[in-house]
């Protein structure tokens, strides 16, 4: 019976584990990487400044 109940938990936390050392990875990269994409208000503020000067 516990083997039975080990079986079935098995793959799931496999998964899990999985899945969350995918997600670190991902979040080290993302942490490692320079932010290239500009914040979405900054950018406006850019075309805004833009329209002003043409």
């Amino acid at each position: 019976m516990l083997s039975n109940f080990l079986n079935q938990i098995t793959p799931d936390l496999t998964a899990n584990l999985l899945t969350l050392s995918v997600i670190s990875r991902i979040g080290k990269l993302l942490e490692a990487a320079p932010m290239k994409k500009p914040n979405p208000v900054d950018a406006n503020m850019v075309r805004i400044q833009n329209q002003k000067e043409s």
